[in-house]
């Protein structure tokens, strides 16, 4: 915990270390069949850098940035669905689109006469969103005094982390902190195996028969309502109780979004 707060810097990405976890914990639980499938998707990938499932789910931030060549992918509000946990005048309604292109890309996915190249640029969105959708923040949109308006998925909601401040969007999105720190392959794969000893597949047994998407955001509203934003303040210190739940929670969240992956990515393996 100490070493978290001490190490409370900008990172070169945030939630790229999330997304290759997903993707590696999803890999290692796929059958040999899913992965044949997988790669031979992704031999068609218009980009050749994106060479397995990893690659795949870190590529939609990837290309935000102007000058990647494939920059014309990039579609900002895919990433989240702000579903207003709190209002002072009323209801918002909800922004991003989220639910809807995961939805649509795993359609393309599933679908043998669509060309590969899509299929496998669908691929990507969908190993992205599924970890997406499985980060509180990107399902939750605060409305308060301070917020009228939304806090973004706490991209506005600042909180204190040692003596820096920080959006508590990017808190989260770097599970708790574990990613202020770049990460080798090695802590990523140590992380991969801790994850999945913590909580096997068969602590999720009632959750992971779920394929609605929908119902994976409600589970992310719940969370950002009973955890995300439980016992803290803008612009305040974020205290020990706080940040362990971010940590304890954010373990949870990225190693069930594998699973599920995982799973859709079985149910895609129509070939």
């Amino acid at each position: 915990m100490a070493f978290i707060l001490l190490c409370a810097g900008p990172a070169p990405a945030w939630w790229d270390d999330g997304h290759i976890l997903v993707a590696k914990i999803a890999w290692e639980k796929s059958s040999p069949s899913t992965r044949a499938f997988v790669e031979k998707v992704l031999r068609a990938h218009p980009d050749p850098e994106v060479q397995t499932l990893e690659d795949a789910a870190v590529w939609p931030d990837k290309v935000r940035d102007r000058e990647h060549p494939f920059h014309n992918y990039h579609r900002s509000d895919w990433h989240y669905q702000n579903r207003p946990l709190e209002s002072i005048e009323g209801p918002l309604e909800e922004g991003g689109s989220l639910l809807e292109q995961l939805q649509k890309h795993s359609r393309i996915l599933k679908d043998s006469n669509r060309p590969m190249p899509d299929r496998a640029v669908s691929l990507s969105w969908v190993a992205h969103l599924v970890g997406d959708i499985h980060q509180p923040l990107h399902n939750s949109n605060y409305v308060s005094s301070e917020f009228p308006e939304g806090d973004e998925g706490g991209n506005l909601f600042t909180v204190i982390l040692g003596d820096r401040p920080i959006s508590l969007h990017k808190l989260w999105d770097s599970a708790g902190g574990r990613f202020l720190v770049p990460s080798s392959a090695e802590r990523i794969q140590s992380y991969a195996r801790w994850f999945t000893e913590a909580h096997p597949p068969d602590s999720f047994s009632e959750v992971l028969s779920s394929n609605s998407f929908r119902s994976w955001s409600d589970e992310g509203l719940r969370l950002a309502e009973q955890v995300s934003y439980s016992g803290i303040e803008p612009e305040e210190p974020i205290q020990e109780p706080a940040l362990r739940a971010a940590l304890d929670t954010t373990r949870r969240q990225i190693t069930l979004a594998g699973y599920r992956l995982a799973h859709l990515l079985e149910s895609g393996n129509e070939e």
